[in-house]
């Protein structure tokens, strides 16, 4: 994973008035052509991000007061001219986890383990139904000056809940790590676990023993405390913080398919 710091985005990043997105809402990575210089000096010429990731469309994992963790939708090359074959089956995605997918309804699944994805609004569709995928692996954090309408859909498209939710909770179960560094880059510090007291309870005191050895274990606990932090931000519940980000992208193998960028910290 590319490391890129305390690089945080700011409202300078925005150009003019926008649309307030927020999450689950379905944006449009802008073509890097139509980058501002700082945009594409900090997303593509870092190599945080491949050219041929933008010009796709994204879910917002988690909307923030600069920018957002997005991933995106893509059709990873499945059309008519190949019978919609699922990306698994094509040659340069063979090596991708089978897991790390998850498709829209009316897209194949690689397996059933995991329930489709449905937008917020039954009566609405993914302009490609029957090719519309995310990767688990695929988010990135981005400025909103690079997100724009996406038009192929009659309205604004929105993620449901639910699916928002489980999908955010896969991202964090597997890809943790990129989440926190999406969420730094964001700016968004991931949320503090609170510690209670256990209960004292009344009793005779307690047998007086000779001292012991005592194993160093406070590693151990401040793992345990931030593996708990996390785990708690990231469970969905409402006033929950999840680290997330999504964010449209392309194999850097050359191919035409995108991929979701990767998630730090979202905001439930």
């Amino acid at each position: 994973m590319h490391s890129h710091g305390s690089k945080h985005f700011s409202s300078a990043s925005k150009s003019g008035p926008q649309h307030i997105w927020q999450d689950g809402d379905v944006a449009f990575l802008k073509t890097s052509n139509a980058f501002n210089l700082r945009d594409y000096d900090d997303l593509i010429g870092s190599r945080y991000m491949h050219e041929k990731a933008t010009c796709h469309p994204v879910i917002i994992l988690k909307a923030a007061s600069g920018g957002a963790i997005v991933t995106p939708v893509t059709a990873f090359s499945s059309g008519t001219e190949n019978n919609f074959l699922p990306p698994w089956q094509q040659k340069y995605h063979r090596r991708k986890c089978l897991d790390d997918f998850r498709a829209f309804v009316g897209t194949r699944r690689p397996n059933n383990k995991h329930a489709s994805l449905k937008l917020a609004d039954p009566k609405m569709q993914m302009p490609k139904p029957q090719a519309s995928w995310v990767y688990l692996g695929h988010f990135w954090a981005v400025p909103y000056s690079v997100l724009g309408w996406f038009n192929k859909a009659p309205s604004l498209l929105q993620v449901s809940k639910d699916s928002l939710a489980q999908l955010r909770q896969d991202i964090k179960q597997k890809y943790e790590s990129q989440l926190r560094d999406a969420l730094d880059r964001l700016g968004e510090p991931p949320a503090v676990a609170h510690t209670t007291t256990a209960p004292t309870t009344k009793g005779p005191p307690p047998e007086s023993h000779a001292a012991t050895p005592v194993m160093t274990v406070s590693t151990q606990q401040a793992t345990g405390k931030v593996a708990m932090s996390y785990s708690n931000v990231l469970s969905g519940i409402s006033g929950a913080v999840i680290t997330q980000l999504s964010g449209l992208n392309k194999d850097t193998d050359g191919s035409k398919s995108y991929h979701a960028m990767r998630i730090t910290a979202l905001r439930a």
